[in-house]
C-alpha cells in the first residue's frame, strides 16, 4: 500500500469541513506540570477548531493577528490563562483546510463556519 499523498494525512472518511462542525465544547483545564513558562494552578484552554474559526471571522476585514494574540483572545473569551499552542496550530490547520475544501468546491476563498449558508465575506488574502 502506498502511502498518502503529502498534505493527505486526513481520515477520508470525514471532510475538513465535517471535522470543523463536528468540533465543539469547550475544554479548560489545569496547566499540566512542566509546562514551560506556565505556572501548574493556572488554566488551559483546549479550543475546538470552531472556537478557532469563530475567532477569526471576528477579525475586523483588513486587520490581522499574530497566532500569539489569537491564543490571548481565545484565553480571555473563555476565561482561562492560556491557551494551547498544539492544539490551536492543529486547529487553524482544520478551519484552513476547510476553507480550502471550500474553495475548491467553488466557493469563494474565505473562512466558512459551521452550518454557514453563506460565504464569512473575508478572502483569505486579506490576512
Amino acid at each position: 500500500m502506498c502511502p498518502p499523498a503529502l498534505g493527505d494525512t486526513m481520515d477520508h472518511q470525514q471532510t475538513w469541513a465535517a471535522k470543523l462542525a463536528a468540533s465543539s465544547g469547550v475544554d479548560v483545564r489545569p496547566v499540566p506540570e512542566g509546562r514551560k513558562n506556565m505556572t501548574p494552578a493556572k488554566t488551559m484552554l483546549y479550543p475546538s477548531a470552531q472556537m478557532v474559526n469563530d475567532a477569526i471571522r471576528a477579525i475586523p476585514e483588513g486587520q490581522s493577528v499574530t497566532p500569539n494574540e489569537l491564543r490571548t483572545e481565545l484565553a480571555r473569551r473563555y476565561n482561562a490563562d492560556h491557551t494551547c499552542p498544539v492544539t490551536t496550530t492543529m486547529m487553524l490547520r482544520n478551519v484552513a483546510e476547510a476553507a480550502n475544501e471550500a474553495h475548491r468546491g467553488g466557493a469563494a476563498p474565505h473562512v466558512i463556519g459551521a452550518g454557514d449558508a453563506e460565504p464569512a465575506g473575508r478572502e483569505q488574502s486579506s490576512r
